[in-house]
């Protein structure tokens, strides 16, 4: 076991440092290339900690490199929620607001302090467990509710089949709960029970390296159209500085109208808020206002609501019973099955198979 976690440790410690650099320099770079990379690269090591004391003689064993090993680590949480700050677009917290983030240093610190003797003894490394674990729970929090923040501000630029594509980044989140959860029953088990489970070590940071995988295949591929609407939203206020009076709303708004009714438009897969805008040759700004304000929608709710109802007169048209759910779905702009039942079960409270089958009966009667 000795030998493997050697070589387990090893890849995984060279893997994230290149994966680091990687993300650093890709092209066309992420806006969280940084968060991301420097993330990376503090894993890595702390990886490489681990290895210079345990399993090559590197480093001398001794209570001051445990400390620092401690002390960094305690900086992973933080710059995960730097990265999913970036991620979604979102200025960094400044001045005042981010005293409270020096609260784990500080209980740290006093720990620290304390004599060899005392730092050993199970009170005081259960106090250790606390501080880590309890920092990470207000971490992964504020990155979950910034998540559910970042996707319902998207509903004003995206489609839904593009809000999809937004899924990477509470995989990255849920997965990294799911770590850290086991991490800390790991800590707990070998505080209380004195013993310790390598292999249980070794399958949690596999498990880490192959979420790591996921996260990067994935956040790599994010349309560009996500990146253009994140930067869009971090730009501008609400409307506060919107001159549109009533006849240019009415006048937007017929123009929408009509190039949904003649055009459908709603039909084009991936359709953004700033696609439809330079359709229409206004500013994209403008546009969400009126949709928001005249149709009490954001832009994904309307493109929705048209799809649907297109949506609702095929599968009970008899011209096109001869088409199946699926075609009719990519017909209308959807591209995700599961989506579609989804929100045409909002929508109607019926799935589409039974909302045909229940109006071709009312037909024939």
């Amino acid at each position: 076991m000795h030998e493997l976690s050697k070589i387990i440790y090893s890849i995984a410690a060279f893997q994230l440092f290149f994966m680091a650099w990687v993300v650093l320099f890709y092209k066309p770079a992420p806006t969280a290339r940084y968060g991301l990379s420097a993330f990376l690269l503090l894993k890595s090591l702390l990886l490489m900690l681990i290895l210079g004391r345990w399993y090559y003689p590197v480093i001398p064993p001794g209570q001051g490199v445990q400390l620092i090993h401690q002390g960094l680590e305690l900086f992973l949480h933080p710059i995960f929620f730097l990265f999913v700050l970036t991620a979604s677009y979102q200025p960094l917290p400044r001045g005042a607001r981010i005293l409270p983030a020096l609260i784990p240093f500080a209980v740290f610190a006093v720990l620290a302090s304390l004599p060899i003797a005392w730092q050993n003894t199970p009170y005081v490394r259960l106090l250790g467990i606390i501080n880590y674990y309890s920092q990470a729970l207000v971490y992964f929090f504020l990155a979950l509710k910034r998540y559910q923040s970042f996707r319902n501000e998207m509903r004003n630029y995206l489609s839904e089949d593009l809000i999809q594509n937004l899924r990477w980044l509470s995989l990255c989140i849920y997965g990294f709960i799911a770590l850290w959860g086991i991490a800390a029953f790991l800590d707990v088990l070998n505080l209380y029970l004195e013993a310790d489970y390598p292999g249980l070590n070794l399958v949690l940071e596999i498990l880490f390296l192959a979420t790591i995988h996921v996260v990067l295949f994935l956040g790599m591929r994010q349309p560009e159209a996500i990146s253009d609407a994140g930067v869009l939203n971090a730009s501008r206020g609400k409307y506060a500085s919107s001159k549109l009076n009533e006849s240019d709303k009415e006048a937007i708004l017929s123009r929408l109208a009509q190039l949904m009714q003649n055009e459908h438009l709603y039909r084009t897969p991936n359709l953004t808020l700033k696609l439809l805008s330079e359709r229409l040759q206004v500013p994209d700004k403008h546009l969400s206002q009126v949709i928001n304000e005249c149709c009490g929608q954001n832009f994904c709710e309307y493109i929705n609501r048209l799809r649907i109802e297109e949506a609702k007169l095929q599968l009970c048209h008899p011209g096109q019973a001869h088409k199946t759910v699926l075609e009719i779905l990519y017909e209308t702009g959807f591209n995700s099955k599961s989506v579609f039942n989804t929100l045409f079960k909002q929508h109607t409270g019926e799935t589409p198979t039974r909302y045909r089958r229940n109006q071709h009966r009312v037909a024939d009667h």
